[in-house]
């Protein structure tokens, strides 16, 4: 007959398991974490500036486009092209656009166009909720990732941001890997998202910021 285990021996049993499944368990969540931001960053990227593209093709060259703020921005430009289910105006002018797969996008154009400076930040939340509250500085490269949009401005800094359409924010980078150090670690994350784009829209092992 098959000895049963005793009160103590399943208590003991179950603590193990209790620690084990503690120790694992804000790892697995971590790492879905990375996936979901890896995927919804790429798809955001590309998803965006084909309806820039889609929009260029209706109204002509981006660079000669009229915007003079958020809503100009977005529903002449970018509404018809892009899975949206609905928008909403936050605080600082901002407006923030509601993606179907359940992330978020805040608007802020800052400089009318056409001009030599028009454009403005555009920033990324992998879940719509970090967007909510508005642009959060402290929260880039974690729960908020920069991009920006200034087609028009061929200032030196911007070379990675002229002619272009939406991309991963790169004012002043140096152009190197080692570059994005000044702009993605611990105390800062303006260059983060332009990092994970380098990377093959990975976030490398050595990521300086906790998800």
């Amino acid at each position: 007959m098959a000895k049963a285990f005793t009160l103590s021996e399943v208590l003991i049993t179950l603590g193990t398991i209790g620690i084990v499944a503690a120790m694992t368990l804000p790892a697995l969540i971590q790492h879905r974490q990375k996936i979901i931001i890896e995927t919804r960053l790429k798809k955001f990227y590309t998803s965006i500036n084909q309806a820039l593209i889609m929009s260029e093709i209706k109204y002509g060259d981006k660079e000669n486009w009229y915007i003079q703020n958020n809503e100009d921005f977005y529903e002449t430009y970018l509404k018809e092209n892009l899975a949206t289910l609905r928008t909403e105006d936050i605080s600082n002018n901002e407006k923030l656009l509601y993606l179907k797969d359940g992330s978020g996008v805040i608007l802020n154009i800052y400089h009318a166009c056409p001009s030599d400076k028009c454009g403005g930040h555009i920033v990324f939340c992998s879940e719509v909720k970090y967007c909510q509250n508005g642009i959060d500085k402290s929260t880039y490269g974690s729960k908020q990732f920069l991009f920006g949009y200034w087609p028009n401005n061929s200032d030196t800094s911007f070379r990675y941001h002229y002619h272009k359409g939406i991309e991963p924010y790169k004012v002043y980078w140096n152009g190197k890997l080692s570059g994005f150090n000044v702009g993605c670690n611990e105390t800062g994350g303006n260059y983060c998202a332009a990092l994970i784009q380098y990377n093959n829209w990975t976030i490398p092992n050595n990521y300086p910021k906790k998800l």
